[in-house]
């Protein structure tokens, strides 16, 4: 049993080794003996204790989750699954049965990371592979499972092991299959698998809303934060206080009445004012435009060679970095990234000394296009596929990787029976369009985006010529 001594004896010991450190503990268990952290307790003037809600699947005998994969639409999804090739779900017992897929696992997880935290936890910690292979191959530490389609796994889950309970760890899927929810219906297999096992909860852990579908009850678990220096819990409770008070006072500057167009002013000076129009003024009085280009791909003429890209490579898509103010930052690379993938969207990078240096993207016919710039859709005519994004590395733009993936990207369309070709380019990148004019390709079609304080007018202009 651990015991609040040994807990502080090990504390202390962690302490002389190091001074200037601290620990944080994610989601202790509410049986666990906190009371050195509490008030009165030794260490409470060192450590930071909250609580947060943890999610809990009652497993039962895995009846209803049974019940839930015969729900209409999750047999329509297997339905659709089954129809690409044979599906599997498996319990992964040796890490030998995983180790060719690992490192795939690894970048479905990191990918999904970067584009809504801004992190690559594999990718950019080196400790971080070896240390979860080691996790892997120690006997009935973590359980773990994945979901395989024609033998190729699409979703994995990685979790420990606690007594009567598996908590969810690492839970990923596959972006190019995105649409058929694989990441909700692997949950509900490994409930009904860990039912079998005889394992009475799955702890889904605090964070993150798409865990409510699954929580049948609730309880109560604790952050803790432990600082070897006093100075440092001083600084963190300093920092949360002031972040507190942000948000509250956002939170009550949105819920004042009139607070977007009060005229008495109340407190807010001139300057304070003045600063808040100037900062709104382009996204609220300002003109977005694409622009929209066709040509026949039989009539496409030119003489540079194809580059050299790997297709719907992760890896590669991970290697972007936003060179200077004007770029997307890897979090927002990464999102339209896998927002792309998600709508089924073909990826082509090309990388050069880790970095990735060239991308564009390929949609199919009838596919949607998202004008994330104006907040609307396109949709490919059904004879044609459409072309996109492309991006090129500032050092590398003399090189002629756009022209050579332009025609790469081209040969793939035609091969899969597209005859038009449609380029979507930004209005405001005069030079991409006149790279894409000169290429052979005509302008057919603006979308346009017109802001004007809280309303938004979206229209078109089609070309004079037609």
């Amino acid at each position: 049993e651990l015991r609040a001594e040994f807990i502080e004896a090990a504390l202390e010991s962690l302490r002389k080794a190091f001074p200037r450190g601290q620990l944080q503990f994610a989601f202790i268990r509410p049986d666990t003996p906190l009371e050195s952290f509490r008030a009165g307790g030794a260490w409470n003037a060192s450590a930071d204790l909250r609580s947060a809600p943890r999610p809990l699947m009652a497993l039962g005998d895995g009846s209803k989750l049974r019940e839930s994969l015969k729900k209409k639409s999750n047999k329509s999804r297997l339905n659709r699954l089954e129809k690409l090739g044979a599906l599997q779900f498996q319990h992964v017992r040796r890490f030998e049965d995983i180790e060719a897929e690992i490192d795939e696992i690894f970048a479905f997880n990191d990918i999904r990371k970067g584009a809504v935290y801004g992190k690559l936890p594999f990718r950019n910690d080196p400790g971080k592979r070896p240390f979860h292979i080691a996790l892997l191959k120690a006997p009935q530490l973590l359980h773990v499972s994945v979901m395989r389609l024609d033998g190729k796994v699409i979703s994995a889950h990685i979790g420990a092991v606690d007594g009567n309970q598996v908590m969810l760890g690492i839970v990923t899927h596959s972006p190019f299959l995105a649409e058929h929810s694989v990441g909700k219906l692997h949950i509900l297999f490994l409930g009904i698998q860990l039912a079998e096992e005889g394992f009475r909860e799955f702890d889904l852990t605090p964070g993150g809303a798409y865990k409510d579908r699954f929580a049948t009850h609730r309880d109560e678990v604790f952050v803790l934060t432990i600082f070897f220096r006093r100075g440092d819990r001083l600084r963190y409770k300093a920092h949360r206080r002031m972040a507190g008070f942000a948000r509250k006072s956002l939170r009550r500057l949105a819920e004042e009445p009139g607070a977007a167009g009060n005229n008495n002013g109340g407190n807010r000076s001139v300057t304070a004012r003045f600063r808040a129009l100037a900062g709104l003024r382009s996204s609220l009085f300002e003109t977005r435009e694409t622009r929209l280009y066709k040509t026949e791909i039989s009539r496409f003429s030119n003489p540079v060679e194809p580059l050299a890209m790997r297709r719907d490579d992760l890896n590669e898509l991970m290697s972007y970095q936003a060179t200077d103010e004007g770029r997307a930052s890897a979090q927002e690379f990464l999102s339209d990234a896998l927002a792309s993938l998600e709508a089924g969207h073909r990826a082509y990078t090309s990388v050069s000394g880790k970095v990735l240096v060239c991308s564009g993207w390929l949609a199919g016919p009838l596919a949607a296009v998202e004008l994330r710039d104006l907040g609307r859709e396109w949709r490919v005519p059904g004879d044609g596929a459409a072309l996109y994004g492309f991006y090129v590395h500032p050092d590398h733009r003399e090189n002629g990787l756009r022209e050579g993936a332009l025609v790469r990207m081209l040969r793939d369309a035609a091969a899969e029976g597209a005859a038009y070709a449609y380029v979507l380019v930004p209005g405001a990148d005069r030079a991409a369009c006149r790279w894409i004019e000169a290429a052979g390709f005509r302008y057919e079609e603006s979308f346009f985006r017109r802001s004007a304080l809280d309303r938004a007018i979206h229209r078109s202009a089609r070309s004079r010529a037609e």
